[in-house]
């Protein structure tokens, strides 16, 4: 963590492994992460001053590109546990996960919250293309956003 401009950068991982994708929001008092130190792809949370690091997915399935909800009380992930790339959300302490989007038509990857937490954006190849669809929190409403050849990804929502 530093200042915008750079200044006084704070480490607050220190694993040998990746620890990788870091994401909070505005008034929240954590950061989630991805690290695969347990050897398998996993969804971290960790205190803003890099303290209090717990294993959050804890599943034997690949878990990654945590999102947090603007509430801070939940997370969408990606997670291949229903054998594709698939988007779920869960609360903080990783209970009640959810299916929101997915299934067999294709990989959905990155998913990033609305400011007021009704939609989730998030990149697919459903299409044979990637591009960037939204999705009402609630589940239904998909909407395509993007339709290009080139590789649409890594929504990110801002105010």
């Amino acid at each position: 963590m530093m200042n915008v401009d750079g200044s006084n950068p704070v480490r607050l991982t220190d694993d040998p492994d990746t620890d990788q994708e870091p994401t909070c929001a505005p008034g929240c008092s954590i950061i989630t992460f991805y690290s695969n130190r347990t050897g398998n792809g996993e969804v971290w949370t960790m205190n803003t001053d890099g303290s209090n690091q717990q294993n959050l997915s804890q599943n034997p399935t690949f878990d990654c590109s945590p999102g947090i909800s603007p509430d801070c009380t939940r997370l969408s992930i990606v997670t291949d546990r229903d054998g594709t790339d698939d988007i779920y959300l869960v609360y903080l302490d990783g209970s009640a996960p959810e299916l929101l989007v997915g299934g067999p038509e294709g990989d959905e990857f990155q998913s990033s919250w609305s400011s007021d937490a009704t939609r989730v954006a998030f990149d697919t190849d459903r299409d044979g293309n990637w591009e960037i669809y939204t999705v009402l929190v609630g589940g239904g409403g998909l909407q395509r956003l993007t339709n290009n050849p080139a590789l649409d990804d890594l929504p990110v929502w801002r105010p």
